[in-house]
């Protein structure tokens, strides 16, 4: 990791002037002009009719707003050094474009998910909806076109959605609401989380996170403990470690403990994004700021969790 970022210029200055501490997330001016009602449709328009490498390539040309004092954060410099790289077109992921350009207006309704829908179906070349064809986004996911893509969009917000809401609901009716609970463990012992739910990350990403809560008579002022999972893992690795904290701690109350679902794995949400280990930290600390009210903690990962933890700051 260390080598990584002594070979690339932009994440290593951000590093040097503390840029660490922000966690400002790429192409936030990009999101933030898509929100409009008319400047949504425009781009949807304009991905369907140029053509999505053509969007990408005149959309998304730099990472950050450029400035005197370089990226504003890890998590910018870092796509700025995936666009050293090559255009847009060439080095984002298949349904990075779109899910940058019109996911923020989704989330805030300057676009609908049936106008993406059918932008995304009626755009395709030769598909005739009249004649019984399958339209773009009923593809097999390895054959998708990038206006099926597109369609994703808004099929993998929905179905997130879903998911997160068959969980909740699971929960109010005295249900686990968690898979590692839904199958038997046979001599297992675990300790089911107090608490299972859900945040959007930036306003935009569900993220699921688990909960105990601490001892009773535990010091208010002790620091919480935020775990911080594997990778192809979830929150519910740690049900087995909170279990042995608990039953080895001698009668000693615990402080509340905390774990999440990185993005891209368990119950949260899945976007087409260029997945990178700055991804995930500005996520655990965003966290770590909305959700336990940047209160004192220990960070705790296992594997890429561990990486995760040691650079997050």
């Amino acid at each position: 990791a260390e080598a990584a970022v002594a070979a690339a210029p932009a994440v290593r200055d951000a590093a040097a002037r503390g840029s660490a501490a922000s966690t400002e997330q790429p192409f936030e001016e990009v999101a933030l002009a898509m929100c409009g009602r008319g400047a949504a449709s425009a781009a949807l328009r304009t991905y369907v009719v140029d053509g999505a490498a053509a969007f990408a390539d005149a959309t998304f040309s730099r990472a950050c707003a450029p400035s005197g004092g370089g990226s504003p954060s890890l998590h910018c410099a870092g796509h700025e050094r995936l666009l050293a790289g090559g255009p847009a077109s060439r080095v984002f992921a298949l349904r990075e474009a779109a899910t940058r350009a019109i996911g923020p207006a989704l989330a805030v309704g300057a676009v609908s998910a049936r106008e993406v829908r059918a932008a995304a179906r009626e755009g395709e070349p030769g598909y005739s909806r009249a004649a019984g064809e399958a339209p773009p986004d009923d593809a097999q996911l390895w054959g998708r076109s990038r206006l099926g893509a597109l369609a994703d969009v808004v099929e993998w917000r929905e179905w997130f959605t879903l998911l997160a809401r068959r969980s909740l609901a699971l929960r109010e009716a005295g249900e686990a609401g968690t898979a590692v609970a839904e199958r038997a463990q046979r001599g297992d012992a675990r300790a089911p989380p107090d608490e299972l739910a859900y945040w959007r990350w930036g306003g935009q990403y569900l993220t699921r996170y688990l909960r105990w809560e601490g001892g009773e008579g535990h010091d208010p002022e002790a620091p919480c403990l935020l775990l911080v999972h594997g990778f192809a893992a979830s929150a519910e690795q740690w049900q087995r470690l909170v279990h042995q904290l608990r039953a080895q701690a001698g009668g000693e109350p615990l402080p509340p403990v905390y774990a999440l679902d990185l993005l891209g794995f368990g119950m949260s949400e899945k976007p087409g994004l260029s997945y990178t280990q700055y991804v995930w930290e500005a996520q655990v600390v965003d966290f770590a700021r909305e959700v336990m009210g940047g209160r004192p903690l220990v960070l705790c990962g296992n594997s890429i969790g561990g990486g995760v933890s040691a650079r997050a700051p």
